[in-house]
Parts: structure tokens; C-alpha cells; sequence
């Protein structure tokens, strides 16, 4: 590999060979920016938009650093947090594709998978370990591991730490390292302050590498909204889609092979009701959502990457993690309840410099988020009619409330507390009793003298 590629980084061997085969051969922005402090030991905390090539931007160091000290000691040596089973999943796939010639070993420690045979696979310490927090604490209280030799850890899409409510468990899991372990913190969003107080706590002088930002979309993700005037006439727009950009044996917009889809709405319930009517009207699809087991979400991830499926009918637990390859179009058909998450639904379309397509079906209630969308990326997202299926009302306009701010002056407090001192003024300062309301009432109405 030439030296205008991973090749003057300094990697090992195997790991440049592995990335030849996959046709990896120059870094993305992130990967540009993040390996080389990375690769000298310093912690980092990187903040790049979905889709850009994070995952190898923290695995090539790891890796690096596992093959540079094999067989000095034993023990789990390295570690990556993810915040669920599908991106755990995902990422264990990636390390088995770029280490495959090397003799690193590695485990996969879950929930939803027998605890019992992951200590079977723990008695033997792997090399690195990727895990999600709740089962590693799991295995740790259990004695099935430890993690005193540790010297580097990944802590892989914070913000959705945080939003799963697992910022108390990572805290417990990075408590039991040594203190001179290399840390990577990992987020496509660095607004919370939850985040940067992780960061404070633990990370040490760390090299902050920020791509893009939380309000950008992808370079190729293209945008468009159609209105619908009710859930039948939003129905009758997302097969129509579907049909000619995403179902099995028609070919997606601009020609070429036939598109594949993953379709959003907010809840398990809407996600089965919605797959079961589009399958009844000869739509290839499959619902995926939190309730499903593990194997069942992963079979049926399979089965649209393989191409038996045009779309998955999705809640959000696949807006981020999920390893859906080539998803040329991403369908709100709900629109999320938060800006933010529609940047990461966006993100599962256009991956490494591909192009792709967010759709968004709008009803009138929905005008006010879509209206909170484009402030949020700074854009205007263009309304299209399909021939046939064209809105009978408009578009609700709406404008933003612009709330006055009086500043408290002295003035405005003393006014305020005499209109209040005129409106209470003979009444009682307090809640009273039987007694007292008996004694006031004889008082206002003494008894007459016989």
C-alpha cells in the first residue's frame, strides 16, 4: 500500500494487507485526523457525523496496540464499549474482517447470548473484548473477568450511552482499569454536558477531533418531503415509494439495481401494523424493533442485505449501530421526536461516500418539527408531489412565538409585591383551623345582648 494511504501511518503488516482486500486504501477525514494521535497513546474524544468512518478510526490503534505488546502478558488487554447488541455485533464483524490474519483472539460479550458460555470463553482471556456495559458488569461482579490489565478502551457512541441511561455503568467499568490506560470516547454529538464531565473525569490531556458536526448530514445524502393529508393518503405515498425506489426487482431512482430502505417510525406497535399492511399490498418487508430477540433482528438485517427484503419497517434501535449495507433510501415515515435523530436516521444512508436519499412523509401535526429540522441544519428541505397522489391542503404556516423578556428591575418587583399586598389585604396569611375559622366568623358577627 502506498505511502499516500493507511500505508505511512505505520501499521503492522497484516493490518494494512486486511484493509487491501477490502479495498480500504485511504483514510476519511475522521480516520485522518484521529489515528496518528491515537496511534501515540493519547486519549482521545472524537465527534464526526454517522457514516464517516469512526469504527476504523478506533479499531486500527486498538488493534495496533494489541499486536505490538502479544504475548508480553496475558489477560484482557483491550476493551470496546457499545451501548447496544446490534452495534456490538457490528463491530465485532469489522474487527474479524481486518485481524483475520493475525493471531489476536477475541470475545463478544452481550446481552441476550448465554451468560454461561461467554465465561466458557472468558476462562481463557481473549485478547480484546467487545461488550455493552450491563453484561461486562454482569461478568465482572460474577468473577468471570477482570480488567486490571487493560491498556486501552473504547467507549463507542457516548451520546447514545447517555440517552440508554448507562453513563452510571461506564463510569463502574472504567473505575476497574489501571489508571495508565489509553481512552477513546466516541460521539456524534458533544452538546450534552454529560459527555464532557465523562470526559473530564477520565480522560487525560485528550486530543478533541471534531469532523463536520452534529448538524451536518453526510456529503450525498440528498433530502425531500411529501405532504399527506391523513394516514391513508401517507399509506398510499409510502408504497407508492417504496415500489418504484426500493422493492425487489425494480430498479432504484436513476436506474441501476433495486434500492433498499429502511423505514422509521417511533414505536414497536406502528412498526408491526405498518409492516403487516405493506406486506398485505405485496411490499418485501420486515418490521425491526426492540422486542424482537437478537437472532431474529439479525436474520432479518440478513435478509434485506442479502436482497430478499426491499425495506425494514424500523424503530429507532436501528438509527444507529446496525450493519445495513448500501441503504440507498431512509423513509420517515414518522418524523422523530428530536432534530438530533434525524441526523442519525440519515446516517444509515450514504456510508463511505456513497450517495443516498432521506424521505420524509409530513402530516399536518408534523409541520412544526419539520420546520425544527431545517433550523437545525441551517436548509430548507424541498416539498415534492407524486402525480396521482398530490395533497389537497396546504402546508401549515407557522411562526415562531417570540417571547418578551422584561428584565426584573427593582421597580417592576416593589409594583409587583403592593398589587399583591392590595390583593390579599384582610385576608388570613395562612391556612386555619376549625377553631380559628369559628373564632373569626364570631367576630365578624358578635352575639346579640339579651
Amino acid at each position: 500500500m502506498g505511502d499516500d494511504g493507511f500505508g505511512r501511518l505505520g501499521l503492522d503488516s497484516r493490518l494494512l494487507r486486511a484493509l487491501g482486500r477490502l479495498g480500504l486504501t485511504v483514510p476519511t477525514e475522521v480516520q485522518e485526523e484521529a489515528l496518528p494521535p491515537a496511534l501515540e497513546g493519547r486519549d482521545l474524544l472524537v465527534c464526526a457525523p454517522t457514516g464517516t468512518g469512526k469504527t476504523l478510526a478506533y479499531l486500527l490503534p486498538v488493534l495496533q496496540q494489541l499486536l505490538e505488546t502479544h504475548g508480553a502478558k496475558g489477560g484482557i488487554r483491550g476493551l470496546v464499549l457499545a451501548p447496544t447488541r446490534e452495534l456490538a455485533n457490528q463491530i465485532w464483524r469489522v474487527i474479524r474482517e481486518i485481524s483475520d490474519l493475525t493471531s489476536l483472539r477475541f470475545a463478544l460479550i452481550t446481552g441476550g447470548a448465554s451468560y454461561a458460555d461467554q465465561l466458557k470463553r472468558l476462562h481463557h482471556p481473549p485478547d480484546l473484548i467487545v461488550a455493552t456495559p450491563g453484561r461486562l458488569l454482569a461478568q465482572l461482579e460474577g468473577g468471570g473477568c477482570d480488567l486490571l490489565g487493560v491498556q486501552v478502551c473504547v467507549v463507542d457512541e457516548a451520546d447514545r450511552m447517555l440517552d440508554l441511561g448507562f453513563m452510571p455503568e461506564v463510569g463502574r467499568v472504567l473505575s476497574q482499569m489501571p489508571e495508565d490506560r489509553q481512552i477513546l470516547m466516541l460521539s456524534a454529538t458533544l452538546e450534552q454536558e454529560q459527555i464532557l464531565e465523562l470526559a473530564r473525569q477520565w480522560l487525560r490531556d485528550p486530543e478533541v477531533v471534531e469532523v463536520g458536526g452534529p448538524r451536518t448530514l453526510a456529503h450525498g445524502v440528498a433530502q425531500r418531503a411529501f405532504l399527506a393529508d391523513d394516514a391513508d393518503h401517507k399509506l398510499a405515498l409510502l408504497k407508492r415509494l417504496l415500489d418504484e425506489l426500493l422493492a425487489p426487482g425494480t430498479e432504484s431512482r436513476g436506474g441501476g439495481a433495486p434500492g433498499k430502505g429502511l423505514v422509521f417510525v417511533v414505536t414497536k406497535l406502528r412498526a408491526e401494523q405498518l409492516a403487516g399492511r405493506l406486506k398485505s399490498r405485496g411490499v418485501a418487508c420486515e418490521a425491526l424493533h426492540g422486542r424482537l430477540d437478537l437472532q431474529t433482528r439479525l436474520k432479518r438485517v440478513r435478509l434485506l442485505n442479502d436482497g430478499h427484503l426491499g425495506a425494514l419497517i424500523a424503530t429507532d434501535v436501528a438509527a444507529r449501530g446496525l450493519d445495513i449495507e448500501r441503504v440507498t433510501h431512509v423513509v420517515n415515515y414518522d418524523l422523530p421526536r428530536s432534530a438530533d435523530v434525524y441526523v442519525h436516521r440519515a446516517g444509515r444512508t450514504a456510508r463511505a461516500g456513497e450517495s443516498g436519499e432521506v424521505i420524509s412523509l409530513v402530516e399536518a401535526h408534523d409541520a412544526r418539527m419539520l420546520q425544527r429540522i431545517e433550523r437545525y441544519l441551517a436548509r430548507a428541505i424541498p416539498r415534492e408531489v407524486l402525480e396521482g397522489l398530490e395533497p389537497r391542503h396546504r402546508e401549515p404556516v407557522l411562526k415562531r412565538k417570540k417571547r418578551k423578556l422584561r428584565a426584573k428591575t427593582p421597580e417592576r418587583r416593589v409594583k409587583k409585591d403592593r398589587w399583591r399586598d392590595r390583593k390579599d389585604k384582610g385576608k388570613p396569611k395562612g391556612p386555619l383551623g376549625r377553631r380559628a375559622k369559628l373564632a373569626l366568623k364570631e367576630a365578624a358577627n358578635p352575639p346579640e345582648e339579651k
